[in-house]
């Protein structure tokens, strides 16, 4: 368990922009799910109080953001 937590937020970084983004799960093929599911879900660093009152143009950039970074140089976080 503790080693989930230590990973937790990075793994969110990675997956979360990743899956909402293709549309291939079917929870995802509505563009209004995806906005929903990114709504409810915030990214590592904000509480969700605080992610929900940011706009979604913010959510969505910032989603964005996250599936532009390399994460080649995560890999090294995730195996110690």
């Amino acid at each position: 368990k503790a080693w989930q937590k230590g990973v937790r937020d990075l793994l969110r970084s990675l997956q979360r922009p990743r899956y909402v983004a293709t549309g291939l799960l079917p929870e995802f093929q509505q563009l209004d799910a995806r906005h929903a599911f990114i709504k409810n879900h915030q990214l590592p660093g904000y509480e969700k109080p605080e992610w929900k009152e940011k706009p979604m143009s913010e959510q969505l950039t910032e989603y964005a953001e996250l599936m532009a970074r390399d994460p080649a140089g995560d890999g090294g976080e995730l195996n110690r």
